[in-house]
């Protein structure tokens, strides 16, 4: 095996979130908390050894996202999920919450709505109220123990004249459902029928199960004019909590 998914590394007292601000009855107990998102594994060794290497030159000043990196993601959504990308589709962010956040100031007004499919992802709903947007809800049918789009109730929401954005999650969190391509391409009907613009979080498209495959939203017939991706590094290679930009991709609105 490449990768070691065996060994358990002690992350007491490095300033982890989920570790050392544990209540503390439970400090050392072994209990493994089920709260923040990030893996109890390393980091590829490859990206151990490129940090390694940084820390070793000595200079820590600014830095930002140069034509290598570009090329890089670039690269990595062309192999790993058959999109290409413009040069000039890139913004970057420092995470993708931040760009949910700038998202809706970009493509909304105070008093606005927001769509979102529930139950997702907290920080979405953060993303709407805390600018000043009244947040507009559609629930999840729970069927069996899969979760399904209500479309009926999804274009009702998408048609009211005070929704100009939908946030999506794709893969979804917390559901875990992978979006097929027919329930995106219905998704993006309705929001282009309605002059709804959507924004697709999609840090989750490398963590797949076999026999699943992700699709991007801007790979969607119709969608490519009107959607915002939002992805990362940080799920794929164990890098929360790191300086790594995320990268959303505007398309062409």
């Amino acid at each position: 095996m490449k990768y070691d998914f065996t060994s358990k590394i002690d992350r007491s007292n490095t300033g982890a979130f989920k570790y050392d601000f544990m209540p503390e009855p439970l400090k050392g107990s072994g209990i493994v908390p089920m709260t923040v998102a990030d893996m109890e594994f390393s980091a590829p060794p490859e990206v151990n050894k490129a940090v390694a290497s940084a820390a070793y030159h000595g200079c820590y000043g600014y830095t930002g996202a140069d034509r290598a990196y570009l090329d890089a993601v670039k690269h990595w959504q062309k192999v790993r999920h058959g999109w290409d990308i413009e040069d000039d589709w890139y913004v970057v962010t420092n995470g993708v919450v931040q760009a949910l956040g700038i998202a809706v100031r970009a493509f909304t007004k105070p008093g606005d709505s927001v769509l979102i499919m529930t139950p997702v992802y907290h920080p979405f709903y953060g993303a709407v109220e805390d600018n000043g947007r009244k947040l507009e809800t559609s629930a999840l049918i729970e069927k069996g123990g899969r979760y399904e789009i209500d479309f009926d109730d999804l274009e009702a929401k998408a048609a009211m004249p005070s929704v100009k954005l939908m946030l999506l999650c794709s893969p979804h969190n917390p559901v875990g459902r992978v979006w097929t391509e027919d329930e995106l391409k219905r998704m993006s009907d309705i929001c282009v029928k309605n002059g709804v613009i959507v924004v697709s979080d999609e840090i989750h498209n490398d963590l797949i199960m076999p026999g699943y495959r992700h699709t991007t939203f801007a790979k969607i017939e119709g969608a490519n004019d009107n959607c915002v991706i939002c992805t990362a590094i940080s799920k794929t290679s164990t890098l929360r909590g790191s300086p790594a930009p995320t990268y959303s991709f505007r398309t062409k609105i």
